[in-house]
């Protein structure tokens, strides 16, 4: 817990203090950590008056001030803009090549995507785990991505295509799970152009973790 009344220099001063980190070492650790962070302008400000980005990069910073073996994240990112998220991964990276093993929990699957290992919960319980690679692979259909206008007559076509097995709205375009994404991209190319819709992308997407994720979900939904 940080203390919102000290600066982030006295916030890691505290808890380097805490984990019994020699003096001698603790100007020099705090100096590294501070522009790792990012944050060597803001080490006067006092914690309360930080950013939520700026207070999850301080925590770790603050849980870095000792060499730890494991390092256990809840959720860093949540309610953090997308570039302090970005620098918190950068620095997780970098922790990571010093030999830490980090255990993040996320809902984010982009995220999940930048790990070694995933396990993924759902309703207190562990669905699947293995590498991102491995999980994507597993996916019993491939991705068509596809954008065309006018969208009312896109999703028809697609609701009415027995070769789609399902599929999800990403933004302005969707997202469908087809077994042979060649032969599916040729019939939708067709279909959509015999309607006179104008296509903006047609294409083999890679399989996310997002994919897997729901794929995972809908299987337990679908046994209970």
């Amino acid at each position: 817990t940080l203390y919102g009344a000290l600066s982030v220099d006295e916030n890691i001063d505290s808890f380097a203090r805490l984990y019994d980190v020699p003096p001698s070492v603790i100007s020099e650790r705090k100096a590294r950590l501070l522009a790792v962070t990012h944050m060597t302008e803001a080490r006067h400000r006092r914690a309360e008056h930080l950013s939520g980005g700026m207070k999850k990069k301080l925590a770790l910073a603050c849980a870095l001030t000792y060499t730890p073996q494991i390092l256990f994240l809840d959720e860093p990112t949540t309610g953090v803009d997308p570039v302090s998220r970005r620098e918190l991964w950068v620095i997780l990276s970098r922790v990571v090549q010093e030999g830490v093993t980090v255990v993040v929990t996320t809902p984010y699957m982009d995220e999940a995507e930048r790990c070694h290992q995933v396990g993924i919960l759902y309703g207190g319980k562990l669905l699947t785990t293995g590498t991102p690679t491995e999980l994507q692979n597993s996916l019993p259909y491939e991705i068509v991505e596809v954008k065309a206008k006018p969208r009312k007559v896109m999703r028809q076509i697609v609701t009415e295509a027995d070769y789609v097995i399902q599929w999800r709205t990403i933004g302005d375009r969707l997202r469908l799970c087809v077994k042979n994404p060649q032969s599916a991209i040729t019939q939708l190319q067709n279909s959509l152009e015999s309607a006179g819709a104008e296509i903006k992308v047609l294409r083999h997407a890679k399989r996310s973790m997002e994919d897997v994720f729901i794929h995972l979900v809908e299987e337990r939904r679908a046994s209970h």
